[in-house]
């Protein structure tokens, strides 16, 4: 029987291609009452926390959850945040894809596989694999790759970790001249992770 295929990361590619270039007119989602993802009010000094499909994750300190417009533009997404829209073209921004179930049998060796020639086939680009962070102690895998959006070089930084038989797939894409800044707020969202129990 052939394995399933996780189809996923191309997914969470796109996503983050299309709401990152959004203009300073979009609506501000964080505290938005129709938005069931977000626990967390524009008036708070929290930054808030967003649920997911069997975990929790907290928004960076003046980032907005984007969710809603995430959702409207890739019935994929399950959760997102962005920084907010100031002067720059491109918004700092982080997601998580729904998660999709994967065949007991299917190894890291292939997942990593899959994820790359699916990021590859979306920025065009070489991927390289990178070493990741447990996910509130489950293991990942990482991959970062780049690619044009909006006339702006951009990276993208992808996780992925299975649990339960689920594989979550997590991407932060961000201007490559901001590119400490983007990878130390993607440590701490990863370090606020916590699985649904």
């Amino acid at each position: 029987m052939r394995t399933r295929r996780p189809a996923l990361l191309a997914a969470a590619a796109t996503l983050l291609l299309v709401t990152a270039c959004s203009s300073a007119s979009d609506t501000k989602t964080k505290g938005d009452p129709t938005s069931p993802t977000t626990s967390a009010d524009s008036t708070s000094p929290d930054p808030g926390t967003l649920s997911g499909q069997g975990y929790s994750v907290v928004i960076p300190a003046d980032w907005e959850d984007i969710t809603t417009q995430a959702k409207q533009q890739n019935s994929q997404a399950d959760v997102a945040m962005a920084e907010p829209q100031q002067d720059q073209v491109f918004r700092t921004n982080f997601n998580v894809v729904v998660p999709n179930e994967i065949d007991a049998g299917v190894s890291q060796a292939e997942l990593a596989k899959e994820a790359a020639r699916e990021l590859k086939s979306v920025t065009k680009s070489a991927v390289t694999p990178i070493s990741a962070p447990d996910f509130d102690g489950s293991p990942a895998l990482g991959q970062t790759s780049t690619t044009l959006a909006s006339g702006v070089h951009v990276s993208l930084i992808q996780y992925f970790v299975v649990k339960d038989g689920l594989v979550y797939a997590t991407t932060m894409t961000f201007d490559k001249g901001h590119a400490a800044e983007a990878k130390a707020t993607l440590g701490t969202i990863i370090d606020s992770w916590t699985w649904a129990p």
